[in-house]
């Protein structure tokens, strides 16, 4: 055996069995495995690869057989990793446990169930959500990097359950690929300022991972509305027909929520679910650097936030909140672009290009 296979062994306590003491014909190890690459290849997405790297049953005690599944993963970005399971199975009871496995990630709890065919589903679907989530596709590998500690946490693995138990439950946005757009599209390296929002969009088509951005063709939320208003009144911007503030991320502008997911027209709905621990550790790794960065707050939630943000290293950009209901506050008239630039030009680095162009 190879070390993942020798360390699920040892964990469940396996021995090897013979194949004619699995008695459900779906779960016979070759046809169970072919299933699980066929469908994790589909799920995953083109540039995708699944190879099958063992499938065998197993002994496991108290119960009366196992299947034992292990695949090779290779995501489009080129990073590869291992999954595997162990499936154990009463007859008498037509119940059992499974475990999924990472060699990345550890254990993902186990899972009792009343019948396979639920937990197939489920080991198919977990190993989907959590690999779309942690992909290097979705996050550029300097965040990778910055967050490998963060992304082997206990309450991270909850949270990436949770997520896929939602989106089981009814639609939830953005859609897992675009979960960490922010994180893709603005390098650790490249940031240079920080907009911090709360929660994604919550409507249909809108939320794509980027604080206060929508996807191109959504009707405009107040609150960017409010935003490019302005930035007419700051630095003479104009509208360019959409919301997708793609432009500002590839510069270095990291848009991020502070929560990066939400049911679908429940705002706060997965607050207090582990992504505010997340995000507070991706502005922490921000702050932290040698580098001083701008940190836009917008309301108080932002401002509570970055509440560790040392003031003397960076520049702080605080108003009220672009909302309908505060935006008269203190918000409209803060010329908070400028101020970015100035705050750059300041350090001797290029000013942020706001401008968006039409699509």
């Amino acid at each position: 055996m190879d070390n993942m296979a020798q360390r699920v062994a040892s964990r469940w306590s396996l021995e090897a069995g013979a194949d004619d003491a699995v008695t459900d014909p779906n779960l016979k190890p070759k046809k169970l495995a072919a299933r699980y690459v066929r469908e994790l290849t589909k799920g995953l997405g083109k540039g995708a690869k699944v190879e099958l790297q063992r499938a065998s049953t197993t002994l496991p005690r108290s119960w009366d057989y196992g299947v034992f599944v292990e695949t090779k993963i290779t995501l489009p970005g080129g990073d590869s990793t291992k999954a595997a399971f162990n499936l154990n199975v009463s007859q008498e009871e037509s119940s059992g446990t499974a475990v999924l496995d990472y060699n990345f990630g550890g254990v993902i709890a186990s899972v009792r169930f009343a019948k396979p065919e639920d937990v197939i589903r489920r080991l198919i679907g977990d190993t989907i959500e959590h690999l779309k989530l942690r992909c290097t596709r979705s996050v550029h590998p300097s965040w990778k990097a910055a967050l490998a500690s963060e992304l082997e946490q206990d309450y991270f693995r909850t949270l990436i359950q949770f997520v896929r138990s939602e989106r089981t439950k009814g639609p939830v946005y953005p859609p897992s690929g675009q979960v960490f757009r922010a994180l893709e599209l603005t390098p650790l390296e490249d940031v240079r300022v920080v907009v911090l929002g709360q929660d994604p969009y919550h409507g249909h088509g809108q939320a794509h991972g980027l604080a206060f951005s929508v996807l191109p063709g959504a009707f405009l939320p107040p609150s960017l509305v409010n935003i490019y208003r302005e930035l007419w009144t700051d630095v003479q911007f104009h509208p360019p027909g959409h919301g997708c503030l793609e432009g500002w991320a590839r510069q270095g502008v990291l848009l991020l929520n502070s929560v990066l997911t939400v049911r679908a027209r429940e705002p706060g709905s997965h607050a207090g679910q582990g992504w505010e621990r997340f995000t507070d550790a991706l502005v922490r790794v921000v702050a932290t650097r040698d580098r001083p960065s701008v940190f836009v707050l917008w309301g108080r939630y932002a401002r509570d936030k970055a509440q560790t943000v040392d003031l003397g290293r960076h520049a702080v950009i605080e108003s009220a909140h672009p909302s309908p209901k505060s935006a008269d506050q203190g918000f409209f008239g803060s010329r908070p672009f400028s101020r970015v630039n100035q705050a750059l030009a300041g350090w001797g680095r290029d000013a942020v290009r706001w401008q968006l162009s039409p699509q």
